[in-house]
Formats: C-alpha cells, structure tokens, sequence
C-alpha cells in the first residue's frame, strides 16, 4: 500500500511538471523493489520529459527484461531510440512492437515518421496510410502527413490533410497553425487572415502570429491594419527585427520617411541582415540622406562578397559599378530559390506564344518605353499575352495601350506564383518575358516555377539575374562588351542598335511653358538631371558642384518628389559651397508636360554609377543632349548605348575629369550646344534610336532566333 502511496504522490509531482520530486519518489521505490514496473515506466517518463534520453533507454530496457510480452514498452522504447538518432534501432523496436499488436494505429505513424526523417519518402507515406486504416480518426496522422506534403511543396494535398485533422480536431491548434502558414506561403492571403484573425484572438500572446498576420494585410492592401499587428508585435517583443522592417517599408510606402528611416534603421541595429541593411541604403538614396551611407554600403559590399543568404536581390548599382559584384548577388539570391523543371516545347505552332511579365503596364517608365512595341508585334507570327501583376486602372492610358494591343491582357494581380506559373503553361507560353527581374513587385519567383520553355530578362532590371531561372538577357554591343560579357550568367541577345525600346509616338505637350512656371531664372544656363534622387550620390554631387564654382551663371534642376529630398541636397550642395538657391527642384508632372518642360533646360547631366534610362531617352526626344560617363556595368552604359544609337557619340565620356570639361566647353559654347540639338532633331528621324517599327523587327527576330534554337535542341 505504501509504495502505491508513493507512486500515486510521484505521479501527481509529473503531472504538475515537479519532475526532480516525482524523480526522488521513484528511485525510492526502485531502492526497495527494483522490479517495479509502474516506477520504472514513470521514471522512463520522467527522463523523457526531461530530455534525459539515454538515462530513459536505461530504464526502458529493464521494462522489458521483466515484461517483453507488452507492445507499449518496444513502443516506448523505439520512441527513444528515435530521438537518440538511432532509426535502425528504433524500427527494429517497431516491428517487434507490430509484432505483438498489429491493430495499433500509433506504431505505424512514428514508423512512418522515422522513415520520412530518413528521406525514405514512400515507406512513409505507406505507414501513414496503414496508421489512417486502423484509425480513421487519427487527427495527428493527418497533421503528419499534411506536414510532409508542406515540405514537399504540395499545396492542395497539404491543405486537404490539414483540414482533415481539424475536421477530426476542431482544437487542434498547431495544425490551423500550420494551415495558416501554409495559405502565407502560397499566397493566399484572404483564407491566411481569417485564420490568423482566429489565432490572435485565441492566443494574443504570440508575436509571430500578429508579425504574420500584418505580412498578410501589407499584401491585402490594408497597410494601417497591418501597422496596427506589427505595433502588436512590437509590443510583446521589443526587439523583432523583422516588425521594425516591415514597419518601416510601410512607413515608406506612406511617404512618412522619417518614420521609415527610423524603423530600418532600428531592425539593422538589431540584427546585421543584408536585407535590412539594403532597404536601409536604398532608402537613404532616396532622400539623399547620406549621413553613415560610406559605411552601410562598405558592409553591404561585404555581405555581398561572403554570399549571405537574402530574402530579396541585393541592389548595389546605384552606389558602385562592378557587374562582378552584381553577379555575385544573383547568384547568391538564386542559391536559395527552388528551382522547377521547364515545360517541354512540342512542336512549332503557326504563331510563337510570346508572354509578357509585368506590374508595370501603366504610367510607369517601362510601359512609356515598351508600349508602341505591343502596337508594332507582328500578329501574324506572333501571339501577345501581358500578365499584369498590379491593380487595374481603368483611366491609365499606358494599360489600355497595352491592353487593346494583346491578343490577352491578363490581371493576374490576386493570383500566386504558383497559379501564375501554371496558368501560363496552360496557354503554351513559348517564351516568358520578364520586364522586371529584380525591381520592386517583381514576382521573379513565377519563372523558379517553369512558366514556359524558355525565359529572358529584359528591360526592367539593368544588370544579370543570375544562372538557372533566365535563358537570355536582352542587351546591345555597348551594353554587354566583351570585357564585360563573362558577369552575366544569361545567354546575351545583342540587338543590333540598342537594347531600349522607344516610343516614336509619345507626345509633348505643346503647351505654352515659361521659366517662370517653374522657378527658373531667365538669364542662367540651366543644367538639369530627372533622374530619381536615388541615383544622385555624394561623388556625384562633388562633380556637379564642381562644375557648377566654374560656370557661375548657372542653376542645376533636378527632380525630388519629396521635402527631405530636396531639403537634404540643398544642405549637401551648401556644404560644398553652391548657393542653396541654385539649387531648384521639378516636381512630378504627367508625361506629356515633363516632356514639355525639357524644352526650358540646356543641357542634360547624367547621374553616374546608375545613369539615365528612360530619362536620357527622353530628353533626347525632346532635342535635349545628355552628356554621360560610361563605366562597366549594365546599368552605368545605359547612357551610352542610347547615345550612341542616335549617333552622339561625342557626348560619351570616360572619366570625371571628362565629363567636367565637356560639360563646361559646352555650357560656354551656344554655337555648340545649338548644332548639337540641331543634330539631335535630324538624327531622331534618321538613326536608329527612335524608330520603333526597325526595333521591333530586330526584337522579333531575336525572338524567332531563340525559339528556333529551343525547337532544334529539344
């Protein structure tokens, strides 16, 4: 009676978690009557819970020295064994276990859960479905397998497993857990929220589910909601990085820039995460605010040297011109993205299916550049699809240009990646055009997927996607040299002229403009530069303020979209001794009037690492001429294979010093500038830069070329 006494008290210190006196108990027993089976199982349990594991293999084989008639104690035992990492062991167990009592449901599901660790996948899932036979009820096998399908990337079988078990478990809580996660990863973002609206309420305490849940309304579109989650989040953990960030992006979206700036500069305080810390840096671009930017850019530079696993493409054109770094940030981004085998292309059709990717047909700079394209496409020999990834707009010139020039524009805005993918195989996509690569709400991942026998990166990211995803990287003889060639993993398609497309019908307004209307002085020569202030860097600005000491008569304008931009360059240039008030801002205008209003500058200074790209061609359009300095990366050449397409090839430079004394022999030479526009206007009609029907032609073409070859090697 005492020793049933004892073991009851010793079971009552288990269950409320007192382990070290249920322990004490035990070994009492086991000092009096080292036979006893219920203290030897409850000290088994003991040591289990404890994670003591080899101590519980101890007592587990005295359980069956004295009783190997039980199921339960093999059981028990291959339980162990398998968190020891012993698999073989712990099967053998097993099937001595099955041996005993084939009817029990619980042995099949750790066999199969031994086996999947073992990558014996097939084993697994028969043991599974052996377990689901006995038990058809059994609510954790369905978790199990619906896991294991989660791992295996299949949606629909993961999702069908995991209502199962709560079908069987309505309480079932790390499975709506799971399932919720599993809606996050494939992007199925309004089950994702109802779930986790049911999480949070029931548990307020977890951080993770209100960080994923404003994950969730981020991409919803419902940003305060997902400020209020992440403030959530915040609160029960005061240091969560990655609240701080997406915090931040938000901030940034809503143009509340001081907040942004404060929010990823705190997630890099704690955490040094590439992804963080290339945000932060864009970011600081943006607003030219350039305090500690040398020594964030040096340590992304080393991030990206060392290969560090990213969550998004490290951006590092805007501040340094180096293809070999730029390779080796595709390649490190590619590295962790899971690659799927491409569609077979059967046989040649009649018109080769052409899809165009995208969430940038709309008033954006690559719809201005690509839009009389879809206009010019050969129908005959071609079939035009556009996959839009962004919110339609009814009133958006760009879209209905686009749209009324497909054979199908398709909103794929509210699809997944995997939906997208699947879809385009479905149409027989012959050749998946990317126009965005890397830049923001690309949706890269479509094309990990296989959407189509072959896929090019084209227009919207100046620079290599690295290897396995893109088969081709449109491009041009300026563009890709041969010094160059060997840091772009893709197939290079060197169009004869240049790789830009350009729009011979877009229009500037012939609206009466003055100087005045935009705060320019009459009587000083205006340099000018549209580029986005990210491309704008403090080297930059000591060559124009250099520039700008010896051509006294002289303003520059620039375009800012923002009053810390602007506030920020004109503090940079009063630092190096420009006047503040030479210093004047354009603000953004629709297209037509921005065209317009070049007519007011004399001469284009291009930004460098990153130089101009639908800006140069733009103020080219409009008679302007753009004086570049060319360097090694795609993005640093953009300038000079558009110049060098309208045959102006004298406005190239090699050098800051060069680029400094063209631009001032010009500013202090009228005759010069003059013949200079004056060849601009005669060469937009005669070169090959603006004549949208020949580069559609040579697009074609490349395009054929390319389909040829896959036809050929297949």
């Amino acid at each position: 009676m005492a020793i049933n006494k004892n073991l009851s008290s010793a079971k009552y210190f288990y269950d409320n978690n007192d382990l070290e006196a249920a322990k004490k108990i035990c070994e009492t027993v086991l000092s009096n009557n080292n036979q006893s089976l219920e203290a030897l199982n409850l000290i088994t349990l003991i040591n289990i819970k404890k994670e003591n594991f080899e101590e519980a293999l101890k007592y587990s084989n005295l359980i069956i020295q004295i009783d190997d008639k039980n199921y339960e104690h093999f059981f028990k035992k291959a339980m162990i064994l398998q968190r020891l990492k012993k698999s073989d062991a712990a099967l053998k167990n097993l099937e001595l276990a099955i041996n005993l009592n084939k009817n029990q449901a619980e042995l099949f599901n750790l066999k199969a859960i031994i086996h999947e660790n073992l990558g014996e996948d097939q084993k697994a899932l028969e043991n599974w479905d052996k377990a689901i036979e006995i038990k058809k009820d059994y609510a954790e096998v369905y978790f199990n397998v619906a896991n294991y399908y989660n791992f295996n990337d299949n949606y629909e079988k993961s999702l069908d497993n995991y209502n199962k078990a709560l079908q069987i478990n309505n309480n079932y809580f790390l499975a709506l857990v799971n399932r919720t996660d599993l809606y996050l990863k494939y992007q199925k973002y309004e089950l994702a929220l109802v779930d986790y609206e049911i999480i949070t309420n029931q548990e307020p305490n977890m951080t993770r589910m209100h960080y994923n849940k404003a994950v969730v309304l981020n991409h919803l579109g419902q940003k305060k909601a997902a400020i209020v989650s992440l403030n959530k989040a915040i609160e029960l953990k005061a240091k969560f990085p990655k609240a701080y960030f997406l915090r931040g992006q938000i901030a940034w979206q809503f143009k509340l820039y001081e907040q942004a700036l404060s929010d990823l500069e705190k997630a890099y305080s704690l955490k040094k995460n590439s992804d963080f810390l290339n945000s932060l840096i864009i970011l600081k671009s943006v607003l030219c605010d350039w305090k500690n930017i040398e020594n964030y850019q040096k340590e992304l530079i080393d991030f990206t040297k060392t290969g560090e696993k990213t969550e998004f493409p490290i951006f590092i054109q805007h501040f340094e011109d180096s293809p070999e770094l730029e390779l080796k940030a595709a390649v490190t981004f590619n590295k962790y993205i899971k690659i799927f085998p491409r569609p077979i292309l059967k046989k040649k059709k009649k018109k080769i299916r052409l899809g165009y990717y995208s969430a940038d047909f709309r008033n954006h700079a690559t719809a201005h550049l690509i839009s009389r394209v879809f206009e010019l496409h050969n129908k005959e020999n071609f079939e035009i699809y556009a996959f839009s990834f962004y919110p339609l707009n009814e009133r958006d010139i760009y879209q209905k240009r686009i749209s009324n020039s497909c054979d199908k524009f398709i909103d794929v805005f509210k699809k997944n990646d995997q939906e997208i993918s699947k879809l385009s195989r479905e149409l027989e996509i012959d050749i998946a055009i990317d126009l965005m690569g890397f830049v923001n709400n690309n949706r890269y991942k479509i094309f990990a997927k296989g959407c189509a026998p072959t896929h090019i990166n084209y227009l919207g990211y100046p620079g290599t996607c690295g290897p396995n995803v893109m088969d081709y990287i449109i491009a041009d003889n300026t563009i890709i040299n041969e010094k160059n060639k060997k840091f772009f993993s893709e197939k290079i398609i060197n169009l004869p002229n240049c790789y830009q497309p350009n729009d011979d019908k877009k229009i500037i307004s012939n609206k009466k403009i003055t100087k005045k209307e935009y705060n320019l002085p009459e009587d000083k020569f205006i340099f000018c530069n549209f580029n986005r202030s990210y491309k704008i860097n403090l080297k930059m600005l000591n060559v124009w303020s250099d520039i700008l000491k010896q051509k006294e008569n002289s303003i520059i304008w620039l375009f800012a979209d923002n009053e810390i931009t602007k506030k920020n360059l004109k503090n940079e240039f009063s630092k190096l001794g420009i006047n503040s008030n030479r210093v004047i801002f354009a603000d953004p205008e629709n297209h037509s009037n921005h065209l317009g209003r070049h007519r007011l500058a004399d001469l284009f200074i291009d930004t460098y690492p990153y130089t101009g790209h639908t800006t140069t061609s733009d103020a080219l359009w409009t008679g302007l001429p753009v004086v570049t300095k060319i360097g090694n990366s795609f993005s640093s050449r953009v300038s000079s294979s558009i110049l060098s397409a309208i045959n102006l090839n004298e406005l190239i430079t090699n050098s800051d010093e060069e680029y400094k004394n063209l631009i001032l022999n010009l500013s202090n030479d009228k005759n010069k500038i003059k013949k200079i526009k004056e060849k601009i206007i005669e060469n937009i009609k005669t070169q090959p830069l603006f004549n949208s029907k020949l580069y559609t032609e040579n697009l074609e073409e490349a395009y054929y070329k390319v389909y040829k070859d896959k036809i050929n090697n297949n």
